[in-house]
């Protein structure tokens, strides 16, 4: 035996409408709030990079700029001495 369900009255009607309607709303708020804050952690993220980015660069360039000065006292220090041996050298002769 089936037993036939009678209709819901519209007040019920109703009440389910503005309740799924609710539901809707707050999920989509929901999930705006999300992405939001999904976005705003991609952008704190990608400030961060560009920090330790920049940041590090300086450091590269501070670190060439010292090897370079070493280059250049290293290549005095041998010129002077590879004079002095020369002419150490010539006065042997």
């Amino acid at each position: 035996m089936i037993k036939v369900l009678r209709p819901l009255s519209i007040r019920c009607q109703i009440f389910i409408v503005i309740f799924v309607f609710a539901m809707v709303i707050s999920f989509s708020g929901a999930f705006t709030s999300y992405i939001f804050r999904i976005n705003q952690a991609q952008e704190n993220l990608i400030d961060i990079m560009e920090d330790k980015y920049i940041a590090g660069e300086s450091i590269l360039l501070n670190d060439l700029s010292d090897m370079k000065n070493m280059l250049f006292i290293v290549t005095d220090y041998i010129s002077h001495n590879s004079i002095k041996s020369i002419d150490e050298v010539k006065n042997l002769r």
